[in-house]
């Protein structure tokens, strides 16, 4: 994979990191993977990534489907059984692909997600690739000791961590972190037996506010979260909360959005003056009504709402 300049994107971080050139950015390259939820959207969810926020970005779709063909240019992995739970032998056969290419951190994400990029690479310029790392949104299951940072908004590691699982990857032996899903096998062995550090960064002033969301801003705000989603925050000990600290100010991810709210939230986020300029009618319009079912509609009462998505910030493009 060449690595495409960054575009729009990076005129807009160039503000954050100085004279940065698309060399001295965090290196990243992401990974999409098919959502077990509404499946037969997903080639709509990828064009809707490679419209906003996965142009010009090295982007490659990761899907079990043989049949699946680039959309965009955006290259795809064949990878067994990476729908739902995948095997040790698909997470490695993953990780090891990943391993042929060239990057600094490798971003997995669900394709119903958001990333708002000049956020994630701040992000990321705050910590050191050289070593191993894992940021993203970490959750546990209630009654063990496996922590794990969910892959739906995605979450950042670097090539150490990953060639440092490889090498040493926890074997059968090792029963007591096994799972059939593989984020939670991968993280836990990485975290408990291999000493990766794992961070799950939370709004610089408050320390409330998640960076990693795992609904949309609307569901987030308006709330509630699911009762599972409850439990496996409080099981990693994370607090959650609804309303105007549910999301740090500068957010780096949402999930559970469909193509249509991909297109949307990036142009709300990107577009500020425009979204701050509009009436309550030419808001709704924009949002529109094809929202994930793990998502919350927005009604002419919502005024709230639609004042909190104008206190989204990403960085280079808008601030108060």
């Amino acid at each position: 994979l060449c690595r495409a300049g960054v575009l729009m994107a990076l005129a807009v971080v160039a503000c954050v990191f100085g004279a940065s050139t698309a060399a001295q950015l965090p290196d990243v390259l992401f990974t999409v993977f098919p959502s077990p939820v509404l499946t037969d959207r997903h080639q709509d969810r990828i064009n809707a990534i490679l419209d906003t926020w996965g142009k010009g970005q090295r982007v490659v779709v990761v899907s079990s489907d043989a049949d699946e063909q680039p959309n965009q240019g955006a290259p795809v992995w064949h990878i067994p059984d990476v729908t739902g739970k995948i095997g040790e032998e698909g997470m490695r056969a993953y990780l090891r692909k990943a391993m042929e290419e060239s990057w600094d951190w490798l971003y997995r994400v669900d394709d119903c997600a958001l990333v708002l990029l000049p956020n994630l690479l701040k992000l990321l310029e705050q910590h050191d690739h050289t070593r191993p790392v894992l940021v993203g949104s970490k959750i546990a299951l209630p009654g063990t000791d496996k922590v794990y940072f969910t892959g739906g908004p995605g979450w950042a590691i670097s090539r150490p961590a990953v060639q440092l699982f490889l090498d040493n990857w926890c074997p059968p032996s090792n029963a007591w972190f096994r799972d059939e899903v593989f984020d939670i096998q991968m993280h836990t062995c990485m975290v408990k037996h291999l000493g990766v550090q794992a961070e799950s960064p939370r709004d610089e002033v408050d320390g409330v506010g998640a960076k990693f969301n795992t609904y949309s801003p609307v569901r987030s705000f308006k709330g509630p979260y699911d009762h599972w989603f409850e439990n496996y925050k409080k099981a990693a000990k994370e607090t959650i909360v609804n309303g105007r600290s549910c999301c740090a100010r500068y957010p780096v991810a949402f999930h559970y959005v469909e193509a249509g709210e991909i297109r949307a939230f990036h142009r709300i986020f990107t577009e500020p003056h425009k979204w701050k300029a509009a009436t309550a009618r030419e808001k709704l319009d924009t949002l529109g009504s094809d929202v994930s079912p793990y998502s919350t509609h927005v009604t002419s009462e919502d005024d709230p709402v639609l004042d909190y998505l104008s206190e989204i910030r990403v960085f280079g493009i808008y601030s108060r």
